[in-house]
């Protein structure tokens, strides 16, 4: 526990609550922090694991990227990279497949409409038959 005086006068305190006590920090071991957020107005909850629960928890974690890893044919060192490029492609084929439903829309592909208009009731009608909208 810290206790202080700010520079406008106000009181602070500054506390580290570690739960059980131990009687030296190495004793704690491995210190992974896994949350943090805040309790109230100018408190902030810290969550960690220590000892043997952090190095299941890093554990799991490093399984779990091998798995993305395999699962994005890469090295696990590589899927930030990889994810990345995906999300690339995937706007630029979702861009591309807008653009195509647009033309065959507006009468750019190749569906098959009539080579000139039809009368109808004695209306011009050309009729196409538009797939794959929804």
């Amino acid at each position: 526990v810290g206790m202080g005086t700010d520079d406008g006068g106000q009181t602070y305190s500054i506390e580290l609550c570690g739960g059980t006590h131990v009687n030296a920090l190495g004793d704690i071991g491995l210190f992974k922090v896994v949350g943090e957020g805040a309790v109230s107005s100018g408190v902030r909850r810290v969550e960690a694991l220590t000892g043997e629960a952090a190095r299941a928890y890093l554990t799991a974690r490093d399984e779990r990227l091998r798995e993305a890893a395999t699962a994005l044919k890469t090295t696990p060192d590589e899927v930030p990279a990889r994810v990345i490029a995906l999300l690339d492609e995937r706007r630029r084929l979702e861009r591309e497949l807008a653009e195509a439903k647009k033309a065959l829309a507006m009468g750019g592909g190749t569906g098959g409409a009539a080579a000139g208009p039809e009368n109808i009731g004695g209306v011009a009608f050309i009729g196409q038959v538009l797939d794959g909208f929804e």
